[in-house]
């Protein structure tokens, strides 16, 4: 042991001595090197690492007693020829793995993305091994493709640990379930049923209990849409101001008569043939149809048959009814007499004031529709201006020419009866004597009564 102690501070000696010196250095063969060096080819005490003489790829590292290793760098291995290649060149990856070598650090065999490594070094894909039940599938995490979950499929839902169809979790009441974009929708088919979805978006109810109308309301479906309801006042009712529905006679308020329902629609009834009454415009009020038919001119209104009739008393009063059935005005003013002119006038039937005709006054005639002198239509004075117009006084229209008195007819003209006599041409001794009573009577006679013989007047002539 002391001998061990000696030879180690001998080296130590030596070794410090030599230390300034790169070379190696020749000592008795006896005596040993310093630490970390030791006798090269020739016999020189050299450093161990630079005996060692380690190849590319490797470093020279020294152990406790100073002896020189040659260690691969990080990410190099040593191969059973003593050298260091790459790891990766060296290591066997299966097919779904990579050869990874990061810096100062060995290659290894990382899986590839989506697939982990199982305790025997093999890379499987991670949904594999998640081995995923029935309606789950496998999803992985975006940024680590290993990062695997089982989730439910499209369409399905977790219910404690199985994935059920979401449609058959949702449990729709009275309708239909799809799915829309991978949720359970639940669908009354309101537009053919008449249902709505509650808010519950589970329960169908038909639309018009929804809507509950109140009393004297009815539910009315859209016939387009039968879920499109709105309520409606029954038949026979309208809706009042209040938002109450009424009857629709209520509402009506008919005045003077009874109120009924045809077609939906209320109608005032005044009975008329039986009470006189008269439905006015308003369609409400009932009124007394001989108030409404105001009889005018001095008419008197009657019902018969529940119609009103005014009533001219035409017999007695003389007046008739015209065509707008209300008026009375007299017979002969509607007859127009006075289109005859001054000298026409109204003749009435003295059984029927009422019947009345026109005719011309007495004395007169119609000619050219007007009533005119019927000795103006002889014209006596324009035949001949010694005539005259003499009338029949049983029938004062019954007129002739006659010549007026003193005159005679003579050759188809009326001349004076003396002058037809012809006295002074028969005898100038005679006149003509006229009849006081009767100037158309006249007869010749002698002057001074003296009658001559044969007929002719003269002074000594005696009877």
């Amino acid at each position: 042991m002391g001998r061990l102690v000696l030879a180690a501070a001998l080296v130590a000696l030596v070794l410090s001595a030599c230390a300034p010196m790169a070379a190696a250095i020749r000592l008795p063969s006896t005596t040993p090197c310093k630490w970390g060096h030791g006798r090269d080819a020739s016999g020189n005490c050299a450093d161990t690492c630079a005996i060692r003489n380690c190849g590319t790829n490797s470093k020279c590292l020294k152990d406790e007693a100073g002896w020189a290793n040659c260690v691969c760098l990080k990410g190099f291995q040593l191969l059973p020829n003593a050298s260091c290649a790459h790891s990766c060149a060296i290591l066997v990856c299966d097919l779904h793995s990579t050869c990874v070598k990061e810096e100062d650090s060995l290659a290894k065999c990382v899986c590839n993305w989506g697939y982990i490594m199982t305790p025997d070094g093999v890379c499987v894909d991670a949904c594999e091994v998640a081995a995923c039940r029935t309606n789950f599938t496998c999803a992985r995490n975006p940024d680590n493709l290993a990062d695997v979950n089982c989730e439910c499929q499209e369409g399905y839902a977790l219910s404690g640990d199985k994935c059920i169809d979401k449609c058959d979790l949702k449990g729709c009441l009275g309708g239909t379930c799809s799915q829309i974009d991978g949720e359970a929708v639940c669908d009354c088919h309101g537009a053919t049923t008449g249902l709505k979805l509650l808010e519950d978006t589970v329960t169908c109810q038909d639309a018009c209990v929804l809507e509950a109308c109140r009393t004297n309301f009815t539910c009315a479906r859209n016939v387009d849409n039968l879920a499109n309801v709105r309520c409606e006042c029954e038949d026979g009712y309208a809706l009042a101001e209040d938002g109450t529905c009424i009857d629709k006679c209520d509402l009506k308020g008919c005045l003077g008569g009874t109120c009924s329902q045809i077609d939906g629609e209320a109608v005032c009834d005044c009975h008329g043939a039986t009470t006189g009454l008269k439905l006015l415009e308003d369609t409400v009020t009932c009124q007394d149809k001989c108030d409404l038919k105001g009889c005018l001119g001095g008419g008197t209104c009657s019902q018969s048959d529940g119609v009103a009739v005014c009533d001219c008393d035409m017999e007695t009063s003389g007046k008739v009814l015209l065509a707008d059935t209300v008026t009375c005005k007299d017979a002969c003013q509607v007859e127009g007499c006075a289109a005859l002119g001054e000298f026409g006038r109204c003749i009435r039937n003295p059984m029927n004031a009422s019947d009345v005709r026109c005719a011309c006054k007495d004395g007169y005639v119609l000619s050219g529709g007007i009533c005119v002198d019927a000795c103006e239509l002889e014209a006596c004075a324009i035949k001949d201006t010694k005539s005259e117009c003499i009338r029949n006084p049983l029938n004062l229209t019954d007129v002739h020419c006659a010549c007026v008195e003193g005159y005679v007819l003579s050759g188809g003209k009326c001349t004076d009866a003396c002058l037809v006599q012809a006295c002074a041409t028969k005898d100038t001794k005679s006149e003509c004597i006229v009849n006081p009573q009767n100037k158309t009577d006249v007869h010749c006679a002698c002057l001074n009564k003296h009658l001559r013989a044969e007929g002719l007047c003269g002074r000594h002539v005696r009877p």
